[in-house]
């Protein structure tokens, strides 16, 4: 994912960065709930609205994206020295 495009470089602590990964695991399980209650209702009336959707392919793409994020910044930290977070 490398490329010329502007970067934001900040430092964490370890334990911030045991906060961040926790927190975006958190909104991950929270989209994971979700998506299952929506899917169960879908199976139930055997068919899906556009609505519904849309909403389940933004909530996998929100997914991919905190693990992109969340894998990212517990390997770089590992990298660094801080361990297993």
């Amino acid at each position: 994912m490398s490329s010329n495009d502007p970067k934001v470089l900040v430092e964490f602590s370890p334990e911030e960065i045991t906060w961040l990964a926790d927190k975006l695991n958190e909104l991950r399980q929270g989209w994971t709930a979700a998506a299952l209650f929506k899917a169960s209702g879908i199976q139930q009336r055997g068919q899906a609205s556009e609505k519904e959707k849309q909403m389940l392919l933004k909530i996998e793409e929100e997914k991919k994206m905190e693990a992109v994020i969340r894998n990212r910044l517990v390997d770089k930290a590992s990298d660094q020295g801080f361990g297993d977070l």
